[in-house]
């Protein structure tokens, strides 16, 4: 999955360019892995749970995983050349809350190219 990933960023970003919207990097790379046989979820709902001092979980609300490939994997899009921390965290959550084993975050740089880490 991780050459996967990483081989369809590079193709995203050498034809979308720098400085597109997040937004658009995402849905390019959804389109480029289902192209590669790939099923993908985007803006997966992750839901999101407190557990109350009295013991219960309480669902108060739903976050979005920007990818979710063939049910396995995160891919969380972000814009910049180096790993931003949070994005870390936040892949890696998502793949706990999910019960999923992989997890990947994509920054499209500035000047034009992808870097990818898998956080999982």
């Amino acid at each position: 999955m991780e050459e996967a990933v990483r081989d369809a960023s590079v193709r995203v970003a050498a034809q979308l360019g720098p400085l597109q919207r997040e937004l658009s990097y995402s849905r390019a790379l959804a389109a480029e892995l289902r192209a590669r046989g790939h099923v993908v979820s985007v803006e997966h709902p992750v839901p999101v749970s407190y557990v109350a001092s009295d013991g219960f979980r309480v669902p108060i609300g739903t976050e979005r995983a920007d990818l979710v490939v063939d049910n396995k994997t995160v891919v969380e899009v972000k814009i910049g050349a180096a790993l931003p921390a949070a994005a870390e965290i936040q892949a890696a959550r998502y793949c706990a809350t999910l019960g999923l084993n992989t997890g990947f975050v994509v920054a499209f740089s500035r000047e034009g190219g992808a870097q990818t880490w898998r956080v999982r």
